[in-house]
């Protein structure tokens, strides 16, 4: 199925940020915010997957922008 040049960009820079925020949410509970109502051990636990989250979120878009430019460079040469 293919979408619209500006559906695909949209969706692209839609999920860039979504890895930027769920990144900066991970790093701020890790490094920066205090809480005293939340133990220590579950804020690095929180901030932790949150920073694995949005490694593999980018790590997934990563891999899906470059599907995406080699089935544009085959659909090229057909």
């Amino acid at each position: 199925m293919e979408q619209n040049p500006f559906a695909r960009r949209f969706h692209f820079y839609f999920n860039l940020a979504m890895v930027l925020i769920y990144a900066a949410a991970g790093a701020l509970l890790l490094f920066v915010v205090k809480f005293d109502t939340i133990p220590k051990k579950n804020t690095i636990v929180i901030g932790c997957v949150l920073l694995l989250y949005a490694a593999y979120r980018g790590f997934k878009l990563y891999k899906d922008k470059k599907s995406a430019k080699e089935n544009m460079k085959t659909n090229v040469e057909q």
